[in-house]
């Protein structure tokens, strides 16, 4: 896989059956490794995925790859983008300030393929607010990933919080409560996924 040849817009999109454990795990581990370039080393980096993106495969490469970056990661599982961009700016979740978000990763599916849009929260910029990175910053975070390099730093750690538990109301009634507690069985550190 060609991450440079996955970039679209704002986000990385690519056939279902491309993202592997190891190809999403390394995009993780890029986004990781750019973030760390860019000065964030505390706060945890938001994982979700719209109520069509159930890959676990997917999923648990991108914690993981987070992870072995250093990064506490909050997987919320499924919820409405809108909601999703919300609990990057509003953290702290669960009155943690290590779970304060400094940025987010958000996967959608649409027929075939998946999409992955990642979020920043003001690094180092009050005015940005959460904004979805494109061009220039996913040309980079497509070369680290092509190319290796990453940052790996001891520390990370992985949290499940089912969407419904956030202190901010759902726009929407959030899909796929049931599906989360089904879908926790499944260890992202673990090479098999």
């Amino acid at each position: 896989m060609v991450f440079a040849d996955l970039v679209r817009g704002a986000g990385f999109r690519g056939p279902a059956d491309a993202w592997t454990l190891e190809a999403s795990r390394r995009l993780a581990r890029a986004i990781g490794t750019v973030l760390r370039r860019r000065g964030a080393v505390d706060g945890a980096v938001v994982v979700g995925r719209d109520g069509l993106g159930k890959d676990a495969t997917l999923r648990n490469g991108l914690a993981s790859g987070l992870v072995m970056s250093g990064f506490d990661v909050v997987d919320i599982d499924v919820v409405e983008s809108d909601r999703f961009t919300t609990t990057i700016r509003q953290g702290p979740i669960d009155g943690r300030r290590a779970w304060h978000p400094i940025g987010g990763v958000y996967v959608t599916r649409s027929k075939d393929a998946f999409s992955i849009m990642i979020f920043v929260a003001n690094l180092g910029d009050s005015e940005a607010g959460s904004r979805p990175l494109v061009g220039p910053d996913l040309a980079l975070i497509a070369r680290v990933a092509d190319e290796g390099g990453f940052a790996t730093v001891d520390g990370g750690s992985l949290r499940r919080l089912p969407s419904a538990l956030l202190p901010w109301p759902a726009v929407t009634p959030t899909a796929g409560a049931a599906d989360w507690a089904e879908s926790t069985d499944v260890n992202p550190l673990d090479e098999a996924g």
